[in-house]
């Protein structure tokens, strides 16, 4: 867009336009001044028309967040990795017990056992204890 300075007989006259397929298509007419003062003050006028223009169709870079209310975050759970590895754990044909969410706590969080323990609670809600994880060690060795 830009602005089209128009001369006729008595008075100059400021048009905000753009140009399409190589003709001028009018969008606004500022006006029309006769007397110096006046045209430089159409001049200005136009300037600030054209401005506002420009920034009535662009977007906001960071538009204004909202805050008539407040999330509050009462749980979460993370099963993203679960989903995806406990799948393919479940191609592969291993029964579906304790087994699977070891091994898939093991990929995802490779600490101590008491890290398991923890990571299983926290994360997944799967309730176990340390002791209960090594009977079962000790009956995947038999």
């Amino acid at each position: 867009m830009f602005i089209r300075k128009v001369k006729s007989r008595k008075s100059i006259c400021f048009q905000i336009g753009e140009k399409r397929n190589g003709r001028f298509k009018l969008i606004k007419h500022v006006g029309c001044a006769s007397i110096d003062h006046e045209i430089e003050a159409l001049q200005v006028k136009a300037k600030q028309e054209l401005q506002e223009l420009i920034l009535k169709n662009q977007l906001l870079l960071f538009p204004e967040i909202k805050k008539s209310f407040k999330a509050k975050l009462l749980n979460w759970h993370i099963t993203g990795y679960h989903l995806v590895f406990g799948t393919v754990y479940n191609s592969v044909g291993f029964p579906n017990n304790m087994l699977r969410d070891l091994v898939v706590a093991r990929i995802v969080h490779p600490r101590s056992k008491d890290a398991t323990v923890r990571y299983l609670r926290d994360y997944l809600g799967i309730m176990l204890s340390k002791d209960r994880i090594y009977r079962f060690l000790d009956t995947l060795d038999k």
